[in-house]
């Protein structure tokens, strides 16, 4: 080859770098059970960019530690279920693994700090309505919730997306042995209610694919509420009822597994026949009972109080698999 064609080849390589493929992994953040698949994923992947709102570059520092085997990852505590911690997981995950950790969410900062604060105090706002019997503004409340909500996630994807072709650009400046590759892999784990980011990415004629932790996938009620939003959908006050009644259901079954998958689909089922006047009447019921705010009795006051709606609450683990193997039929 000439030297001339061989100089312009090696300036191309350069000015288009690696093919650059992405793939999603979506699940829920509940506990570790929920992204036992990510593993598989993650072993195919190049670069991996977990998602962490909020970070700062001493966590960016750490994870990437961990990965090249510099540093151990964390444990469970003593007496905590190992498959509950994503955190553990996450970093067991990649420990020495050598792969780059690239962080493309919102940074620490003060506006960040602020708006997850005014959301988590709306929320809070909802079950404090809830407890207390005042179901319209609890949905009054729940409405604001998902509506702020979902218009925080639309600015965090168009953040993640505009940062990560910024980060990617800047890991190959400084790693030329990942520029010079034919193909760089890209992995992106993220909560199941961002898939609009995906058919984003698609729009802008992106190499990207996606995968589930579980098919077929249930989203739970309060997470279809805030979907309903992102992709500009009617929201009916019954949903945003079964949302609430199933934040309270949630964390009952909580007790008996850490699938989360498998709660929501619980929920589903339980809570499909129920409507909008029975969740209005159990908020009422449960706040003659004063028995303090989401504590572990009033949870188990308004388990009753579904009972006697005739909804069966299974006391195990496997009484929830025998009524999703029914649910099926």
């Amino acid at each position: 080859m000439p030297e001339t064609l061989e100089k312009k080849s090696e300036v191309e390589k350069k000015e288009h770098g690696p093919k650059i493929s992405m793939h999603i992994f979506y699940s829920s953040h509940g506990t570790a059970k929920d992204y036992e698949n990510l593993k598989k994923a993650f072993e195919k992947a190049d670069i991996y960019v977990p998602e962490i709102h909020g970070w700062t570059p001493s966590d960016l520092d750490d994870l990437n530690r961990i990965s090249q085997g510099e540093a151990m990852p964390r444990k469970a505590s003593p007496g905590e279920d190992p498959e509950s911690d994503v955190d553990v997981f996450e970093e067991q995950m990649i420990y020495n693994s050598k792969k780059p950790i690239i962080l493309a969410d919102i940074p620490q900062s003060l506006e960040a700090t602020v708006e997850r604060q005014n959301i988590e105090k709306l929320d809070n706002k909802v079950y404090e309505s809830f407890v207390d019997g005042e179901f319209s503004e609890c949905l009054r409340f729940a409405r604001e919730y998902v509506v702020t909500k979902a218009n925080a996630i639309l600015k965090r994807e168009q953040a993640i997306k505009q940062n990560l072709k910024k980060q990617v650009q800047q890991f190959f400046n400084n790693n030329p042995e990942y520029a010079n590759k034919k193909e760089v892999n890209i992995l992106i784990a993220l909560g199941s209610v961002h898939t609009k980011l995906y058919h984003d990415f698609k729009k802008s004629r992106e190499q990207i694919s996606r995968e589930f932790s579980d098919m077929p996938y249930v989203y739970g009620l309060s997470e279809e509420a805030t979907r309903r939003v992102l992709f500009s959908k009617e929201v009916k006050d019954d949903l945003l009822a079964k949302g609430i009644a199933g934040v309270f259901l949630g964390t009952y079954l909580y007790r008996l597994s850490n699938n989360s998958h498998k709660i929501d689909k619980v929920i589903h089922l339980l809570l499909d026949s129920l409507t909008l006047e029975d969740i209005e009447q159990i908020s009422k019921n449960t706040a003659r009972a004063r028995i303090g705010f989401l504590g572990r009795r009033y949870i188990d006051r308004v388990c009753e109080e579904l009972a006697s709606y005739g909804i069966p609450i299974p006391k195990d683990e496997q009484e929830m698999d025998v009524l999703l193997e029914k649910g099926k039929k």
